[in-house]
């Protein structure tokens, strides 16, 4: 028994009807405006050093991932002052239920911690914390932590800047491999858009201290951190150069829940250490 054919029917796109409201010109008030001219803002800043990576062939995953990260919080940003709820937002805002479901257990171990309750594995805990955020330093970013401390208003952590290689080489049994792995980092900072002092002999890297690399530091820091803020910055005059280089950036993560690696993170790690 053969299926009978249905008649062919010609598809129709449906457009909704456009409302009064549609047609009417966006109020916004002057905070408003200031919100969305300053999202607008950061939203060109991010999508222009996109376009020059990719323009000029230099653009990695990383840059990629810190990139389009940037572009969604700061699109996101932007449907505030805009009253505009868009999907982008529920995503977020169900990100935020997981977040804030995880921020009660912390809470828990809080009340416990002022009432001087023993409280399980809190050592450990604060131990993975302190490995995350140091390993992801070392791998993507400037080499070391200097300190850190865990208190009730967020994960503070002094971030040391330590480019050159002369340290390392006196601690390892590999120094060509550390070497060159050395170098490929300096060469994926500059692909970054990071400028890199120098001294004469091309000898002994170091961050500049300028806007530039000030405004990609903090790109670096939120893509994997968003909800971290840097408070201070410490540089100190370069050899034989009119610059200063970043000698320390202190940094506080308020929300300890950005600090736990992702799974493709903890596999990077693990594969490093083998």
């Amino acid at each position: 028994m053969t299926e009978e054919k249905k008649p062919y029917e010609p598809y129709t796109l449906s457009i909704p009807q456009r409302t009064e409201q549609d047609l009417q010109i966006v109020t916004m008030t002057a905070d408003q405006e200031a919100l969305a001219n300053k999202s607008l803002k950061d939203i060109y800043g991010s999508v222009g050093h996109l376009h020059q990576l990719l323009k000029e062939g230099k653009l990695t995953y990383e840059m990629r991932n810190t990139l389009m990260s940037l572009i969604e919080s700061y699109v996101s940003e932007l449907g505030e002052p805009l009253e505009y709820a868009g999907t982008l937002k529920a995503e977020q805002e169900k990100r935020y239920k997981d977040i804030r479901r995880a921020n009660g257990e912390i809470h828990r171990l809080r009340e416990q911690l002022g009432s001087s309750k023993p409280i399980d594995g809190l050592d450990e805990q604060l131990g993975v914390l302190h490995d995350t955020v140091r390993d992801w330093w070392n791998n993507h970013g400037f080499c070391y932590v200097s300190e850190d401390s865990f208190t009730q208003y967020g994960y503070k952590v002094k971030f040391g800047f330590m480019l050159s290689s002369m340290e390392r080489r006196s601690f390892t049994k590999t120094p060509v491999s550390d070497e060159q792995d050395h170098r490929n980092r300096l060469q994926e900072l500059k692909d970054a858009g990071f400028e890199i002092y120098m001294d004469d002999d091309g000898r002994d890297p170091q961050l500049i201290d300028n806007d530039n690399n000030r405004q990609l530091l903090e790109q670096l820091i939120k893509s994997r951190f968003p909800s971290a803020q840097i408070t201070s910055i410490q540089s100190w005059k370069a050899n034989r150069r009119d610059c200063f280089v970043v000698r320390y950036m202190d940094v506080t993560i308020r929300d300890y829940q950005d600090v736990p690696a992702a799974e493709s993170e903890s596999e990077e790690g693990q594969s490093d250490g083998q």
